[in-house]
């Protein structure tokens, strides 16, 4: 079976939430469901941890080709993909849909007295 692993991750907290390709929710986690609170949400340790129950509550549908989409930027961005890439499938295709800073509009002038 083939599915989508969607990937939120926000400066507090990581979203993971599994598709079929036609877009149906078959099971979503976050770092919450996970036992994690206020500012343990946003460390490396906790969305390792997140993406690990997340993986063994995916075993049930069989899942052996996937393709992961990754939004946004955190401090355990780079955790939970490693520990993603440790999972019993085939990664198909990997997309990083984050959005890049460009330094945003100039200031105002200073004002003059």
């Amino acid at each position: 079976m083939e599915a989508i692993i969607f990937l939120y991750l926000k400066a507090n907290n990581i979203f993971l939430s599994l598709t079929t390709t036609q877009g149906d929710i078959l099971t979503s986690w976050s770092a919450g469901q996970s036992g994690f609170q206020n500012s343990r949400k946003s460390t490396p340790y906790a969305a390792q941890s997140v993406v690990t129950d997340f993986l063994r509550n995916i075993e049930k549908y069989k899942i052996k080709e996937i393709h992961v989409k990754v939004f946004g930027f955190g401090p355990g961005r780079e955790a939970a993909l490693r520990r993603l890439l440790q999972g019993n499938f085939q990664i198909l295709t990997f997309v990083d849909r984050t959005p890049s800073i460009y330094n945003g509009c100039r200031p105002p002038k200073t004002r003059k007295l």
